[in-house]
């Protein structure tokens, strides 16, 4: 709901707003200069750059508590996504600048293990995403009225095993990291 200029609700419908934002386009096609001065030299001291303060703010503030404690309150919102990426980073970046490796595997053996653990880390940072544009698919199909009610449920079902097997597999990659104490043979 929308309140008018005396505090009254206004309902509108569909077809209304289409018409007061063609109505709104064809004012800004009429009057190219006055819309290039609302968008821009109106919109940027009173909207952009408040907020680009705001959020300028809350970059320090993670910068320093990054800086000091090793993590801030924005990594700890996800902390199960912040670890896997940042394992997933340095065992990466691990991997292609180790120089030893241990007596009882070769360099090559070494290395590409240490990169399939980083890849499974990094890649089960990412399922998430996958997971939810994949549901957004099947949830925006089963509006459109594609697919059936059955066939919605079905396909979500399906999805959530999908990832949920995915994921073990991962877990199982990202186990290995600590399988007879692999973590303590990282060094250089």
């Amino acid at each position: 709901m929308i309140k008018g200029r005396d505090g009254k609700a206004i309902a509108y419908t569909f077809d209304e707003i289409k018409e007061k934002y063609a109505a709104k386009e064809r004012w800004e096609k009429a009057h190219p200069i006055l819309a290039f001065f609302k968008t821009y030299l109106w919109r940027f001291p009173v909207y952009v750059l408040p907020e680009a303060l705001r959020n300028a703010k809350y970059k320090l503030l993670y910068f320093y508590q990054r800086n000091t404690r090793g993590f801030s309150d924005y990594d700890y919102f996800d902390t199960g996504n912040y670890i896997c990426q940042h394992v997933g980073k340095v065992l990466e970046f691990f991997a292609e600048n180790t120089h030893g490796y241990p007596v009882d595997t070769t360099y090559d053996e070494f290395t590409s293990k240490v990169k399939r653990i980083a890849n499974a880390f990094k890649t089960y940072a990412e399922l998430d995403e996958k997971q939810s544009l994949e549901e957004d698919e099947n949830i925006s199909a089963y509006i459109q009225k594609t697919i059936s009610e059955e066939q919605h449920y079905e396909n979500s079902k399906a999805i959530s095993l999908k990832y949920k097997t995915i994921r073990g597999e991962l877990c199982k990659t990202m186990a290995e990291l600590f399988e007879d104490c692999f973590i303590s043979k990282l060094w250089d």
